[in-house]
């Protein structure tokens, strides 16, 4: 057996140019994208019980009162009001709650909303008017 000496191969790898420049394109746009911030739902959130559930709960709740057992008088006493979003639709919506925790934040920690809030751009009317409606009622 001999052994010789091999050639040595070189081969490159070359991204073409259209796709050097759709990807660029697709970071430029997609940092544009990231700037809008979330988008808060203003609508329902969550359906609320129809009456026909609430009848049953409350049948369920005297039953069991009926026999001894522990059971709420009211069986919805710790729910919130639901909403009417319209045509039939009633539920609760979680806007409402974010805006409060958003303003919470600002309230107790203003440093470290303001490093949130400037991730994103201006709407316009200030970079997020609930925030500022609940400073007013909170402060």
């Amino acid at each position: 057996m001999s052994g010789g000496k091999g050639g040595q191969t070189t081969s490159t790898a070359s991204i073409p140019q259209w796709v050097q420049d759709e990807s660029r394109e697709n970071v430029a746009r997609a940092n544009e994208i990231a700037q809008l911030g979330p988008i808060r739902n203003y609508g329902p959130s969550v359906a609320a019980f129809n009456d026909n559930q609430i009848s049953s709960f409350q049948n369920n709740a005297d039953l069991a009162s009926a026999f001894g057992m522990n059971a709420p008088a009211d069986v919805m006493a710790n729910m919130p009001t639901a909403q009417d979003y319209g045509g039939g639709v009633m539920a609760y919506g979680a806007a409402p709650l974010v805006d409060q925790q958003l303003a919470s934040l600002q309230l107790n920690d203003p440093n470290q909303a303001s490093a949130i809030a400037k991730q994103f751009m201006d709407p316009g009317g200030g970079l997020f008017p609930a925030i500022q409606s609940q400073q007013k009622r909170l402060g």
